[in-house]
């Protein structure tokens, strides 16, 4: 059961089915997500989409919903594995805090977590990074994934580091979600193994492997199968069961 009172005021989305040029259209704080003439299938693709919102966020979010047949604003409560709530009204956001004082920015790359012989190697994919070349910094920290590998093993602590950071510059291309999934779950997966610090780390990816799974199963199902018994498993490993609940429900809904 959700415990509403615990769900963070904001942000609050909005979730609006209107009519457009050629049939409905489906926006979620003004940006198109879908258009077609099935109301039922246009609120189920909204669902979807805040799913994955609140799988990314780790916990429930708040919504607003309107379409044609219910014209009049309804509050909602999406819970991570899917779960959706009607609630009577979202509570009034905090008052705005003063603004705090800025953090300084990084100048440089991210603290040295290699060996002294490959550093260049990493400050070149931290600057690649740095200048919004994701898909370069993703293959230069892929092949100092393989040199560590080659030289310390795969569950070392210097190859493991280079895994999490590949996995993370492909989330951010949002490029291939069925790829990137299976990447955050073998991830997730080698990290429990490795007994990798900061647990925190090999959750999150975990959770993100299952926020792209969620929006495989309106996009790709067949990817959204293929992947769901790893997925499963690799949630139950890292602890987070009512994630795994979740697509083991949805696997057996599927045989069933």
């Amino acid at each position: 059961m959700v415990d509403f009172s615990s769900v963070p005021a904001t942000p609050i989305y909005s979730l609006l089915i209107r009519p457009g040029d050629d049939g409905l259209v489906l926006t979620l704080d003004g940006d198109e997500l879908a258009t077609g003439s099935s109301l039922a299938e246009l609120r189920a693709a909204g669902r979807a989409r805040l799913t994955v919102l609140a799988a990314l966020a780790g916990r429930p979010v708040r919504a607003r919903a309107v379409d044609p047949e219910s014209p009049a604003p309804w509050s909602v409560v999406v819970t991570p594995a899917g779960g959706i709530y009607d609630v009577p009204a979202h509570p009034a956001p905090p008052p705005p805090q003063p603004p705090a004082r800025p953090a300084p920015v990084p100048t440089g790359p991210p603290p040295s977590l290699v060996p002294e012989i490959h550093r260049p190697a990493w400050t070149a994919l931290w600057a690649a990074h740095a200048a919004g070349d994701l898909a370069t910094a993703e293959t230069l920290a892929h092949r100092l994934e393989l040199d560590l590998e080659a030289d310390h093993g795969p569950r070392h602590p210097y190859t493991i580091t280079l895994l999490t950071a590949r996995a993370w510059l492909t989330l951010c291309q949002r490029t291939d979600p069925a790829a990137t999934a299976d990447l955050l779950v073998t991830t997730a997966l080698r990290r429990h193994a490795a007994r990798a610090l900061p647990e925190a780390d090999t959750r999150r990816a975990a959770r993100n492997a299952h926020a792209l799974w969620v929006g495989l199963r309106v996009t790709d199902p067949e990817a959204a199968r293929d992947l769901a018994r790893r997925l499963e498993d690799t949630l139950a490993a890292v602890g987070e069961t009512r994630l795994a609940d979740h697509v083991r429900e949805f696997s057996a809904a599927r045989t069933g």
